[in-house]
């Protein structure tokens, strides 16, 4: 799970040439940190019955429709329990003369 998050982060939300991002690449999380950012038995429970990704799905061997928000639950997950470490600063391009 955390090489795969780390491939994601690198790949879709790629921090750019300057190695900085106002999206989540802005997060320092990597292979190493990922279990201590992360905690999978918490992500899993929000979808259980009751839980607030709970899609209540007809067949529920249908994956992809139980966990189609599984991308934001881990990305609430980054964004509260991980350092900002690649922030774009609030100067970054500006040209002055």
């Amino acid at each position: 799970m955390a090489s795969t998050m780390m491939r994601a982060l690198e790949l879709e939300l790629n921090r750019g040439p300057a190695g900085v991002s106002n999206g989540v690449g802005r997060f320092d999380v990597s292979n190493g940190s990922f279990g201590d950012i992360v905690n999978l038995r918490f992500y899993l429970q929000l979808y259980e019955p009751g839980g607030i990704y709970d899609r209540k799905p007809i067949d529920p061997t249908d994956y992809n429709s139980q966990f189609s928000f599984g991308g934001r639950a881990l990305m609430n997950q980054i964004s509260v329990n991980s350092a900002v470490g690649y922030s774009r600063p609030a100067d970054f391009g500006l040209i002055t003369l």
